[in-house]
């Protein structure tokens, strides 16, 4: 190594570096704003969902999340499951998508567990 190339990096090395900045301010305000965009998002799906899927569908099946496209509903059989996934999963995506106006549901995906009680917000 030159003189040059050893002075330049004993300079550098001597140079107030930055502190570093603690990352969970950071990660904290990326997740609220991910959750608030979820929140907003879920509104006019749990709309939509109440006025496409047949009544005795849902009556047993409850929407609690929407994200990257993909409406996760919760229902307490195999049987609700395999309808709204594989028997109504196209018309619903579709009617949903109709009434909000824009293409935000591309897929259902149900997960199986007893519904929350209905006074619960």
């Amino acid at each position: 190594m030159s003189m040059d190339g050893r002075l330049e990096k004993a300079w550098l090395s001597r140079q107030r570096r930055e502190p570093a900045s603690a990352i969970g301010p950071l990660v904290s305000g990326w997740w609220q704003r991910q959750a608030s965009r979820e929140a907003r998002e879920l509104g006019p799906a749990r709309r939509a969902w109440a006025e496409v899927v047949p009544p005795e569908v849902g009556e047993a099946a409850e929407v609690t999340g929407l994200r990257a496209g993909q409406l996760r509903v919760r229902v307490e059989s195999a049987v609700e499951r395999y309808v709204i996934e594989v028997v109504l999963q196209d018309e619903l995506v579709r009617s949903m998508n109709n009434l909000m106006g824009r293409v935000a549901v591309r897929r259902i995906r149900c997960e199986m567990g007893p519904a929350e009680p209905r006074g619960r917000a």
